[in-house]
């Protein structure tokens, strides 16, 4: 098995057809490069988790983005039903990871968390990010857009252009 490394696109009739079979290619073969997942303009309805990746570091970088450049292009959505699966993208025990020009749109109103770190995860960046989470007047963390602990994570960076 090879080692992921350089650009793949993601989407209907591409290198990988959603997120999860790009996580799962990785799982599996680890990286060895810098690589970045290019996402097709369309919208991505699935839930994944991006656990530790073999191979990843701060040269071996992980890079999720819209292939237009454009957030509005990418939406990722997921509608979850309980606490614990209350989140479109959950990093757990991952770093040197970023998110680049896409959307988050949680489809309800209780659980509507998109982005969820959990465990140890350095460097990660947010760059870009359109998150739209439905109106509430409750202020429970199970309505973030994102949620993580920074007592557990170090170098965490949100950019807005």
């Amino acid at each position: 098995m090879t080692p992921l490394s350089g650009n793949y696109t993601v989407g209907v009739g591409q290198t990988y057809t959603t997120i999860n079979a790009a996580i799962t290619a990785m799982k599996v073969n680890g990286i060895n490069g810098a690589v970045t997942f290019l996402l097709r303009t369309q919208t991505f309805n699935e839930q994944f988790i991006l656990p530790s990746i073999s191979g990843s570091s701060a040269t071996n970088t992980i890079t999720f983005q819209s292939q237009t450049g454009n957030a509005a292009d990418v939406i990722l959505k997921f509608t979850a039903s309980a606490s614990g699966t209350n989140y479109v993208a959950q990093l757990s025990n991952e770093s040197f990871v970023t998110f680049k020009n896409l959307s988050f749109k949680p489809d309800v109103d209780i659980y509507n968390r998109a982005i969820q770190v959990v465990n140890r995860a350095d460097n990660l960046t947010f760059e870009n990010l359109r998150i739209t989470l439905l109106p509430t007047t409750s202020g429970t963390e199970e309505r973030a857009a994102i949620l993580l602990r920074p007592s557990l994570s170090s170098n965490i960076r949100f950019i807005i252009i």
